[in-house]
């Protein structure tokens, strides 16, 4: 009896040992693919928000909007009716996307994204 309970707390202890190693590699795997595919991210985002400012002023029919990248390349985005700013940042060594909205309240907070990476692939 004492000879089986030795056995399966081996085997426990084993399996526990296993899982965390495989989550330990999972999380670098992830990170790894986080920083490879984060410029990707941004490009995508700072196109869709281009995309977007020329589609508000195409209904329009005038440039409300005006959408400038920085040299720093941050995206900045104004709107003419009301001298206000939006500052879309990308931190590629946090991996966070933040946006600053002047025309917001005061208390509302910055809207910060971070952007993640997730292996599909066989292990």
């Amino acid at each position: 009896m004492r000879d089986e309970s030795t056995k399966q707390a081996a085997q426990e202890y084993l399996a526990t040992k296993l899982t965390e190693e495989q989550q330990r590699y999972e999380d670098e795997q992830n990170h790894a693919t986080a920083v490879a595919r984060s410029i990707v991210v941004w490009r995508r985002l700072r196109d869709s928000l281009v995309a977007q400012c020329k589609e508000w002023n195409a209904v329009v029919g005038e440039g409300t909007l005006t959408c400038k990248e920085t040299p720093l390349g941050d995206l900045r985005v104004w709107c003419a009716a009301l001298s206000k700013q939006m500052t879309v940042h990308f931190d590629s060594r946090r991996l966070l996307i933040t946006i600053k909205n002047a025309g917001r309240l005061e208390n509302e907070k910055d809207v910060i994204m971070r952007i993640e990476g997730y292996r599909t692939g066989p292990a």
